[in-house]
C-alpha cells in the first residue's frame, strides 16, 4: 500500500513539474513573439514615416523650384537684356535640382551655358559660363561662381 501511494505521490509530482515546465516555456515563447511583432511593427512604422517624410520634403523642393524658375525665367522679357537678375535669381537654386527643359529656357536666355559645380566650401552653386554679359574671360582664368 505504501508503495503505491508513493508511486502516484512521485507521478503526481513529475507531472506537476512537467505543466510547470510547459506552461513557462509557452509564457516565454508567447512574451518572445510580442516583443518581436511589436519591434518589427515600429520599425516598419519608422521607416515608412522616414521615406514619406523625405518623399515629401524632395517633391516639395522640386516644386519650389521649378516655381522658382518659371518666376525668374517667365518675369523676364526676352528682349530685356536683363541677364545679371537672371543669373542673380539663378543662383539661389540648390545645384541639381534644375528639370532639364528649364534649365534649356534658362541657358537660352543667357546665351551660355550653365553646369553645375562646387564653390570654396564645397556647397552646389551654377556657374554660367562664356556669357559675355557677365564678363566670363575664359578657362584660363577659372570658372566663376554665381
Amino acid at each position: 500500500m505504501v508503495m503505491v501511494v508513493v508511486v502516484v505521490v512521485v507521478v503526481v509530482v513529475v507531472v506537476v513539474v512537467v505543466v510547470v515546465v510547459v506552461v513557462v516555456v509557452v509564457v516565454v515563447v508567447v512574451v518572445v513573439v510580442v516583443v518581436v511583432v511589436v519591434v518589427v511593427v515600429v520599425v516598419v512604422v519608422v521607416v515608412v514615416v522616414v521615406v514619406v517624410v523625405v518623399v515629401v520634403a524632395k517633391v516639395m523642393v522640386v516644386v519650389t523650384v521649378v516655381a522658382r524658375l518659371n518666376w525668374l525665367i517667365l518675369d523676364l522679357p526676352k528682349s530685356s537684356g536683363n541677364k545679371v537678375e537672371l543669373v542673380a535669381r539663378l543662383s539661389e537654386i540648390p545645384q541639381g535640382l534644375i528639370p532639364y527643359p528649364e534649365l534649356a529656357i534658362a541657358e537660352e536666355e543667357l546665351g551660355a551655358h550653365i553646369m553645375g559645380t562646387e564653390d570654396a566650401r564645397g556647397e552646389g552653386v551654377h556657374t554660367v559660363i562664356n556669357d559675355p554679359m557677365i564678363g566670363f574671360a575664359g578657362e584660363e582664368e577659372g570658372l566663376e561662381y554665381i
